[in-house]
């Protein structure tokens, strides 16, 4: 064998030691990198909790304002039977202090009106004669909830409440 082909000989092995080397090397590197079952699910899991944790934040400022408002609501329907039911604790109280001089001519349920006549308490006062009718200004004069609070304005055509 000639010099030249043990130099091609050498070079040929030499080169395919090479390209071996990177291609191990290469296997090597890949399958340490590589994910494992556990990584995989580890990963998804995470992505998945990544993607979802705006939605479940804005869900849970809706339902917060929407608690509030339904809250404000109920507190406010609440509120006025509650008002309601002492309009009518007042009213069937009647005259206070042994008293037995009615304000005006009408019947329980009704009030006297500018002109002289009865008519029923509308139900928007929920049992509470207006408060610039003779039954009102009793109320408000006799009443011991109605002590300590300011009159109503001379104009107000509305229900007694203090």
């Amino acid at each position: 064998m000639t010099r030249s082909a043990q130099r091609s000989t050498v070079f040929v092995i030499l080169a395919v030691a090479v390209i071996a080397a990177l291609g191990f090397t290469g296997y090597a590197v890949g399958r340490g990198n590589r994910s494992t079952s556990s990584n995989a699910q580890a990963a998804r899991t995470h992505a998945a909790a990544a993607a979802f944790r705006p939605a479940e934040l804005s869900a849970r400022a809706r339902a917060k304002v929407r608690g509030y408002h339904d809250g404000v609501i109920l507190g406010r329907r609440l509120a006025e039977e509650a008002g309601a039911l002492a309009g009518r604790r007042r009213a069937q109280l009647g005259p206070q202090n042994g008293s037995s001089a009615t304000a005006g001519h009408c019947p329980k349920g009704q009030y006297t009106t500018s002109s002289g006549g009865c008519a029923a308490i509308p139900a928007a006062n929920h049992g509470s004669p207006p408060a610039n009718s003779p039954e009102g200004k009793k109320i408000i004069k006799q009443d011991p909830y109605c002590k300590g609070h300011p009159p109503p304005p001379p104009s107000y055509k509305g229900p007694v409440q203090c």
